[in-house]
């Protein structure tokens, strides 16, 4: 057992919150003396048929709820709505279904690999040298889920998103061997999966998931046989009798685990209350669902897991809470609204209008709740449409063929040429997140004063869009488990600096940062054509101060100064396309799909490295583990050849660095910036 300091202890107190610490420690309290166990007991599917789960008035009969009341129309309605989408969406769909169907999945929206139909539900994906096994006959309580196995690559097939896509296909075409496929796969998971036996019960909100899958599978699939019927009933009942169990651990992560699992729960004890569990799940479900949105939701709209991923995957959970509740005429509060509505407009300010994508912010584990539109699974437009619809009343782009998640949720979606919702703030001080706009590049910089956990160290990282492409990018996350995975949550990876080497915060678990440091901003200034803004970092008696400005599209100058004193060095680092290059002496030309980007770096002793896929390609050595650089994850366990530039200057502070990103022209020169008295001049 891991021995923890008294710093780590006395940190993680104060940064984390008492209550916190006490609710985790309760947690493995339970898990550790076998309460958890006795608590939810394992067992096999036929010693708990549909009526031991029925209130004592209902049982005999058949459970029937109410189909009107869920979020999509009856059948007949659409599909006559479904085929007013754009041309080619059943025939994606059924490409999609299809590939299911042929054993080749599409893990985190990545691209697809053959793992069976139905698959080894034991196999964990993706295992790059352990194809090893899981034995699922265990108690879940028996895994040691922070060990060497990659557990989220397990659950990604057991998350049920095969149900979204084969009912789907089944919907748009009719045709009942999408139906039947996911009765084969489902058969398949229940047998090797019995209740609380395995790894695919260790988790809390995998199981809540699930449960939405099944909720999903249980009406577009219907009206089915009596004994179909009753499987997925059963199947969603054991799940919810698997969550109250361990809500305390979900309540201590302060995250998505606890909205999830509340909705979960919600929307198991609202759809069917014939269970007799189903008032207690609901009033839970509902309790911590209010909670979670109220408490985890930033007046700015960003969200505490400070991660686009994770705020996707809330407000997915949270739309449909929503639009369930308000179709049972009992709406959630007017707070709980606001703070989806919130997000859903800091979402839409960060995604490209060109491609609905987003920065790669955070942790990124490839979660996608609903994946209901033939848009590819980085495309943040369906579920930004349907929720710009619903709770701000008016579409976030024109049509196209992210209408159709709004469908499947029962929002109306309008064919006039009504104006669209585009967000005009450009400072999210709580979610330390800054924007500059011109008409077709953008930059986005990480300013962040943690008040919750922070997901990558990323102070002052900056992104940088030219035409819908991502220029300056987040390397993303990659893998829980592993090194690659950790090395790219470090400031090291992200495209900001690091004095003398040091990292600014204490790794102190797969998850957890402490000793937060807290970036401040400084100003925002407008003179003409040109648009700036400012921020510092201090580290160690260092300060590390960034301006950006832009020109326009065509140039962006970012100005790095390291204020204090004695001798130190500091390294900056772009990751980049992996586009055609040229690198010379200060300058680096990069040629792609937009056109041609040239990076010249200022002073004339600053020292340059070129890396792409863990090797070095041109400039000088500069880094250790060089196999870490040159790589970028655009979504959970995939890693992609980047470009990485490495620039070190050292020497007596202050030190200046400057790169000027010249997009598609040759720019200006000449431009200078002074910065004093919290005044940003050109």
């Amino acid at each position: 057992m891991k021995v923890l300091s008294p710093r780590v202890v006395w940190l993680a107190i104060r940064e984390l919150g008492l209550r916190a610490i006490l609710e985790y420690g309760w947690y493995r309290i339970e898990l550790r003396s076998g309460l958890l166990r006795r608590r939810t007991r394992p067992s096999r599917w036929e010693e708990r048929p549909l009526r031991t789960w029925l209130r004592e008035q209902t049982r005999g009969e058949r459970v029937l709820p109410q189909r009107e009341r869920f979020l999509f129309r009856p059948a007949a309605e659409l599909s006559a709505e479904l085929a007013d989408l754009p041309a080619g969406t059943a025939r994606k769909s059924e490409e999609e279904a299809n590939e299911i169907l042929a054993g080749r999945w599409q893990l985190f929206g990545g691209p697809p690999i053959q793992l069976g139909f139905p698959p080894d539900w034991g196999r964990p994906p993706l295992a790059d040298n352990n194809p090893k096994i899981i034995p699922l006959n265990r108690h879940w309580t028996q895994y040691e889920l922070n060990g060497e196995v990659d557990y989220r690559t397990l659950w990604e097939p057991a998350r049920f998103g095969w149900c979204f896509g084969l009912g789907r296909a089944y919907r748009l075409t009719g045709e009942t061997r999408y139906r039947d496929g996911f009765f084969t796969l489902l058969d398949s998971w229940l047998a090797a999966n019995p209740p609380n036996l395995g790894p695919h019960w260790a988790s809390g909100q995998e199981v809540a998931l699930r449960i939405l899958a099944l909720i999903f599978g249980y009406f577009v699939f219907g009206p089915l046989a009596p004994e179909r019927e009753e499987q997925i009933l059963v199947a969603i009942a054991a799940h919810a009798d698997r969550i109250p169990a361990t809500l305390g651990y979900a309540r201590a992560q302060r995250n998505n685990h606890l909205l999830s699992e509340a909705v979960g729960l919600y929307s198991a004890g609202l759809l069917f209350a014939e269970f007799d569990n189903a008032h207690r799940w609901k009033a839970l479900g509902r309790r911590w669902l209010v909670y979670a949105l109220e408490d985890q939701v930033f007046e700015d709209g960003g969200y505490i897991q400070h991660s686009t991923n994770y705020q996707r995957l809330a407000l997915a959970a949270g739309l449909w809470a929503a639009r369930l509740a308000k179709l049972h005429d009992e709406p959630l509060p007017l707070a709980s609204l606001q703070a989806l509505a919130r997000m859903t407009q800091f979402l839409n300010a960060l995604a490209d209008p060109r491609n609905g994508r987003v920065p790669n912010l955070g942790h990124n584990d490839g979660s996608n709740l609903l994946p209901l539109s033939s848009c590819e699974a980085a495309d943040y437009r369906p579920l930004l449409q349907a929720a710009s619809l619903a709770l701000l009343g008016l579409p976030a782009f024109e049509n196209g063929p992210w209408d159709e998640l709004a469908l499947w949720l029962g929002i109306p979606v309008s064919r006039s040429k009504a104006g669209v919702v585009r967000p005009s703030v450009n400072d999210y001080p709580e979610a330390g997140i800054y924007l500059l706009h011109s008409e077709h590049s953008r930059g986005v910089l990480r300013c962040a004063q943690f008040v919750s956990r922070p997901s990558h160290s990323d102070q002052l990282h900056l992104d940088l869009w030219w035409h819908g492409h991502n220029l300056a990018r987040d390397p993303g996350s990659y893998r829980y488990t592993g090194e690659l995975g950790p090395a790219l949550a470090a400031a090291r990876a992200h495209n900001g600096v690091l004095v003398d080497g040091r990292e600014p915060m204490d790794r102190a678990g797969r998850f957890l940062w402490l000793g937060w440091s807290s970036a401040r901003f400084l100003a925002r200034t407008q003179e003409g054509p040109m648009e700036a803004l400012a921020a510092e970092h201090t580290v160690s008696g260092v300060t590390h101060r960034r301006s950006v400005v832009h020109t326009g599209d065509d140039l962006w100058v970012v100005i790095d100064e390291l204020l204090g004193q004695g001798f130190h060095h500091g390294q900056v680092i772009w990751t980049l396309p992996d586009w055609e290059w040229e690198l010379d002496v200060r300058e680096l030309a990069l040629e792609g799909e937009p056109g041609r980007v040239v990076l010249m770096i200022e002073p004339d002793q600053a020292s340059l490295g070129l890396y792409r896929a863990g090797k070095r390609l041109a400039g000088e050595a500069m880094i250790q583990r060089a196999e870490q650089f040159g790589w970028w994850s655009p979504t959970y366990g995939t890693k992609e050849a980047a470009l990485s530039l490495v620039i070190r200057i050292q020497g007596e502070l202050p030190a200046r660095l400057a790169t000027w990103w010249r997009l598609g022209s040759e720019g200006l020169a000449g431009l200078a910036l002074a910065y004093t008295q919290d005044q940003l001049a050109f």
